[in-house]
C-alpha cells in the first residue's frame, strides 16, 4: 500500500473498500492492542503485500505462581444473553454465530451499521 494509505489504516471509518466496508476493523484492533499495552508493526511493499505484527506484553503474576491452581475446574461458557454481531464478512458472522449459539446465546446478525441500528 502507499505510504499515505498506511498512515490512515487505523483511523476509524477509513476504508479502502469504498462503500463496501465500514472501516472499523483495524481501528478496533488498534484500540484493543493499545489498551492492553501492546503495539502493532506495519510493513508494506507495493505490489507484494502488507504484514501486521501484533505485540502483546508478557504478564507474570508472581503471587499466583505460589497458589494451587485446580485444573479440574471447568469454565462456565454458557449464557442466555442476546448478542448482536455486526460484520461485513458473512463467513465470519456465521462462524461467530455458530460458536455463540452452541453456548446458549441468542444471536442477532447484521452486515452493516445501518442494519445493526435497525435491529436495535
Amino acid at each position: 500500500m502507499h505510504e499515505a494509505t498506511k498512515e490512515q489504516i487505523f483511523d476509524p471509518f477509513f476504508s479502502t473498500k469504498g462503500n463496501e466496508g465500514t472501516g472499523l476493523g483495524l481501528s478496533q484492533v488498534y484500540g484493543f492492542v493499545e489498551r492492553n499495552g501492546g503495539d502493532i508493526d506495519v510493513s508494506s511493499e507495493l505490489g507484494k503485500g502488507t504484514q501486521l505484527v501484533l505485540y502483546s506484553p508478557c504478564y507474570y503474576d508472581l503471587e499466583a505462581t505460589d497458589e494451587y491452581v485446580d485444573s479440574n475446574i471447568e469454565a462456565n461458557l454458557s449464557g442466555t444473553e442476546k448478542i448482536l454481531v455486526v460484520d461485513d464478512e458473512p463467513a465470519l458472522t456465521k462462524l461467530i454465530t455458530n460458536i455463540l449459539s452452541v453456548h446458549g446465546y441468542q444471536v442477532l446478525c447484521a452486515n452493516s451499521a445501518k442494519q445493526a441500528l435497525e435491529i436495535l
